[in-house]
């Protein structure tokens, strides 16, 4: 009897320390259950905030336009052909609404070359575009300065409508062939932005003057958008244009830029960032894409005419300012739809 109390003690004995082990490793798998699991690492091409260097053409470019304009005083616009030649380009050249045909008319064939860096240029002033008297006017004004580099076919080089955004406070740009950024050409040559696009009211393709190194999850990358009257737009993310899903593809001079929310076109606004410095945006293209491609869906533009008096009314959601034009005849107006008003002097 005892040898069979003695055995029982022993399988309760072994019976409670089973079930005790099946606890603690009960115990053990809810907390690995609640473990919060490791963020994803992303392997990145680059180091994020990693700064590219300038191509060796923009470092010569930036050497001649020290000697062509010392004291900083013209716009000059730079252009590098590999095959050295430049003798049927020219320029296409035109300010905000703009025709280029004039600038094409003074600056056909009007590109100089620099004998040792290979490198040609136009100094874009009075004794040059003769004819070009809008874009005489915005160069004065420091506007936006539009351009295509052309040859007597038609053939574009690189291909895109380009910008001179003289509005930075830059006079220096600088082209090279196949290349469809526009740099600009700064004594020091410190990073810079080199254009922006907004394709929507809360999207915008930035074009950088180097690469940058871009952080691997959502972030502002130290980009932001502020409006003349101190507003800002946070930015919500920054990724490669041309790899919009592949974050370890980080390395980038071209930047697809989401915002939190969306702009407003009734001010003007410029992107900044502590390394690029800022350049104005323009909102025309966000405008389109929200207001449907500009279409009006009622039929009372114009004037209006009833028992309360006249209404004028127009539809232009980019415009700044309207100016109403009004005659004291209708005589008037004839002369000078033909061009003759004078003799009403």
């Amino acid at each position: 009897m005892k040898k069979l109390l003695k055995k029982y003690a022993l399988l309760l004995a072994a019976t409670a320390f089973i079930f005790n082990f099946a606890s603690c490793k009960s115990n053990d798998d809810d907390d690995d259950d609640k473990k919060v699991p490791e963020k994803e690492q992303v392997n990145s091409d680059v180091t994020p905030g990693t700064i590219g260097e300038f191509p060796a053409s923009i470092k010569s470019g930036a050497e001649l336009v020290k000697t062509l304009d010392p004291s900083n005083q013209n716009v000059i616009l730079l252009y590098y052909r590999p095959d050295g030649q430049y003798s049927n380009w020219g320029l296409w050249l035109w300010p905000d609404g703009g025709d280029g045909t004039p600038g094409w008319d003074d600056t056909s064939g009007k590109f100089k070359k620099d004998s040792s860096s290979g490198i040609a240029y136009m100094v874009l002033d009075s004794s040059l575009l003769k004819t070009s008297t809008a874009a005489l006017a915005a160069i004065t004004s420091s506007a936006n300065l539009n351009f295509i580099i052309r040859d007597l076919n038609w053939t574009k080089d690189p291909g895109d409508d380009q910008v001179m955004d003289l509005a930075s406070g830059n006079k220096h740009f600088m082209v090279i062939s196949g290349d469809k950024n526009v740099y600009s050409i700064t004594e020091n040559m410190s990073p810079s932005f080199s254009s922006v696009l907004m394709e929507s009211p809360t999207t915008m393709k930035v074009v950088l003057g180097v690469k940058y190194g871009l952080q691997t999850s959502a972030d502002s990358n130290g980009f932001s958008l502020v409006a003349d009257d101190g507003s800002v737009i946070a930015v919500k993310d920054v990724v490669n244009y041309t790899n919009k899903t592949d974050r370890s593809k980080n390395f980038t001079d071209t930047l697809l830029v989401t915002l939190a929310s969306a702009v407003d076109a009734s001010k003007s606004w410029s992107l900044q960032h502590e390394k690029f410095g800022k350049i104005s945006v323009n909102t025309n293209a966000a405008v389109k894409e929200s207001l449907n491609d500009f279409l009006y869906s009622d039929s009372d533009l114009g004037l209006t005419l009833d028992s309360n008096g006249a209404t004028f009314k127009v539809w232009a959601p980019t415009a700044s300012d309207v100016k109403l034009l009004l005659y004291a005849s209708s005589e008037m107006v004839q002369l000078l739809k033909f061009g003759h008003l004078q003799h009403l002097m």
